[in-house]
């Protein structure tokens, strides 16, 4: 039994310090030898544990230098540990130095990317308030070309009126020469008159010659005076004449010389209103012109008859103011 206790003990030399082991092997050489003083036969079995005892020497020697080597071991290991910590450690330090520095450089990149999207708003700000006064200014400028167009037109209107109105004061001017040019003549033709004895009768002037001649002498007579032989248009204009020049034959401006039978006045009106004295016309002696007045009328208001245009009798001239 002793032997087996020894056994275990060597076996679980492994597991004890050195210390220990030694305590534990002297309690047994000195309960080895108390056995021995007491039994003989203990000896060889003494001698035996004695080699035993060299042998777990020996073992725990070769222990304590291998454990000397695992303490090196061991060692090596913690300081490996210890550069593997500082290793890490700087690592860390070195990570967190660079995350330092990245979360730094991201820090600015959003306080630049702030500050670049602060400067393009502003920028747009700017843009945007440019474009509203380049807008503004395109509609001044577009106002100013209407008003300017429309000053133009109304330039060119005052210069059409103001042209207008200079040809209009011309021609003023001269209707008003023509009116005093034509007062003039009046003035002359009136004391003319004053002095021919001419008779008034509407619009017209009538005045019968002294001297009696033929019918075309006798126009040519009234013409040179700025009238006419005379055109009877009513049966008042035809009473005037039989009462201010009475009886007297004389000319009137109508005849049938271009187409017999056809009668028409100077002015080449065609006949509509006659004053024929009963039997006349008659184209008696290729009579073509007209005189009123005639003698055997019976009548005071059918007073026309045709006689030969060479006969020499008075003319009625008749100057028409219309």
């Amino acid at each position: 039994m002793s032997q087996n206790v020894r056994n275990d003990d060597v076996n679980c030399l492994g597991e004890l310090k050195r210390g220990d082991l030694e305590e534990l092997l002297m309690d047994d050489y000195e309960g080895t030898d108390t056995v021995t003083e007491h039994e003989p036969d203990a000896g060889r079995e003494n001698t035996s544990f004695k080699k035993k005892l060299q042998f777990i020497r020996t073992g725990i020697n070769k222990e304590i230098t291998g454990y000397k080597c695992y303490r090196l071991a061991a060692v090596g290991l913690g300081l490996l540990s210890v550069l593997l910590l500082t290793a890490i450690t700087v690592q860390q330090l070195m990570f967190r130095t660079e995350t330092s520095h990245q979360q730094t450089n991201f820090t600015n990149q959003i306080i630049e990317r702030d500050q670049s999207q602060t400067s393009n708003t502003h920028q747009t700000t700017e843009r945007d308030q440019l474009l509203t006064n380049f807008t503004s200014l395109a509609k001044e400028r577009d106002q100013l070309l209407t008003n300017f167009t429309s000053l133009t037109k109304e330039r060119d209107q005052l210069l059409t009126n103001f042209t207008s109105l200079a040809k209009e004061r011309d021609q003023l001017q001269e209707e008003r020469d023509q009116l005093q040019k034509e007062r003039d003549d009046l003035q002359k033709r009136l004391s003319k008159l004053t002095e021919e004895e001419w008779k008034f009768f509407g619009s017209g002037s009538y005045f019968i010659t002294r001297v009696e001649r033929g019918w075309r002498e006798s126009r040519d007579f009234c013409r040179v005076r700025g009238a006419d032989l005379l055109i009877i248009n009513s049966r008042e204009e035809q009473e005037f004449i039989n009462k201010e020049f009475g009886n007297t034959e004389a000319w009137i401006g109508l005849t049938d010389q271009r187409i017999e039978g056809v009668w028409k006045w100077v002015n080449g009106s065609p006949l509509t209103i006659q004053f024929w004295a009963l039997g006349e016309p008659n184209d008696y002696e290729n009579d073509d012109c007209a005189i009123t007045g005639f003698k055997k009328s019976t009548s005071d208001i059918l007073v026309w008859a045709d006689y030969p245009c060479f006969h020499p009798v008075v003319g009625i001239c008749e100057k028409s103011s219309a």
